[in-house]
């Protein structure tokens, strides 16, 4: 398979972020998906935490939270001090690892919500 690069300018960028409104478009493999397709979604891959993967969605509702994905089990947690918005049981037994993890990366977790915004986004940008 032949690969290339597209470059943009800044104009360019800002003018494309203008008319998808705000919002950060990724190319993602479907985690769920057995035959791998890619599809245009509007969240990004924080990182991954022992086969766990951390993602922040774009367009989101209070309070700033990141999202943990475990094959089909998934849960949410606040940004500013890690508590569960909501998670499914099984996760419950991660949480020790989450809140680890959280303690080392809250700065990542703010850049990449910050970084997602759509500037229509009712839950605007975390202030450090």
């Amino acid at each position: 398979m032949n690969s290339f690069r597209i470059e943009f300018t800044e104009k360019s960028i800002k003018e494309l972020k203008k008319l998808l409104g705000g919002c950060a478009i990724y190319e993602l493999a479907d985690e769920n998906s057995e035959h791998k397709e890619r599809v245009h979604i509007q969240k990004a891959r924080v990182d991954r935490i022992n086969g766990c993967t951390v993602h922040i969605y774009a367009d989101e509702h209070s309070p700033p939270h990141f999202h943990i994905i475990y094959g089909e089990y998934k849960g949410s947690y606040r940004i500013d001090n890690c508590e569960e918005v909501i998670a499914d049981a099984y996760l419950k037994h991660y949480y020790k690892n989450v809140l680890k993890w959280h303690r080392v990366n809250k700065g990542k977790l703010i850049k990449f919500w910050n970084r997602t915004r759509p500037e229509n986004c009712p839950v605007g940008k975390i202030i450090i």
